[in-house]
Order: C-alpha cells, then structure tokens, then sequence
C-alpha cells in the first residue's frame, strides 16, 4: 500500500485499519496521540461509530468491514463482517508526524478493494 508522504496541505487518502480488539486499537491510538473517546452509548454495537479529529487527524471508530453485505444471499441475509475491530483514518499531510504514524500503523493497514465504508 502506498500513502502520500510528502509535506504538503491536504489530507492523505483513507487508511483503513484493522485491530485484533478495540483494546490494541486504543493502545496504538495513544502512542499516537490520538484522541479516542468512549463511546457515549457504552455500547458500540449499538451506539455506532465515534467520529473524533483535530487538524492532524480525522477518526471513525468503529466501522464494519464487510466480507459479504448484508443481504447478499436474500433478504434475511445477516452478512458476514471482517474480523477485528476496524476503523477509518485520515492523516493531515501537513502535520510533522504524519510518515511516523504512518509507519506505526504498518501492521494495521489494509489495503481493501471495496471498503464498506468511505469518507463523505
């Protein structure tokens, strides 16, 4: 996978990125000094995604990745999700620790053909 390294104004294109559990997901976010906030519902399963940023990052946490969409083989059809806890970041390209959190999230990176879930 490639990212845009050079200094710059903009944003770099969608990371998506995949963790074992939100704990490891939370872990590497603190090494980063990513802000990542409860989730106010205390249920992501049913409170949804925390969209969360500043001027150096936007976060979306947690996203389903899907390996097969709801309603695939019929209606009733549950889907099947990736596993792992997933989720959506953008890194400013102007920011000085842009290509060290990059390189942190190495592991965690995936490159996905057609991601569930997309920046609007």
């Amino acid at each position: 996978m490639t990212h845009s390294t050079s200094p710059g104004q903009g944003w770099s294109q969608t990371l998506y990125l995949q963790f074992a559990d939100e704990a490891a997901a939370r872990a590497v976010a603190a090494q980063l000094g990513v802000e990542f906030p409860a989730d106010p519902s205390g249920d992501f399963g049913a409170g949804g995604t925390i969209p969360t940023g500043n001027h150096n990052y936007a976060l979306v946490a947690p996203v389903v990745q899907w390996a097969r969409a709801p309603g695939t083989d019929g209606a009733e059809d549950q889907g099947e999700a990736e596993p792992g806890y997933w989720a959506m970041l953008r890194l400013s390209l102007a920011w000085a620790g842009h290509d060290a959190a990059v390189a942190a999230l190495g592991p965690y990176l995936r490159e996905l053909e057609n991601p569930s879930n997309v920046f609007a």
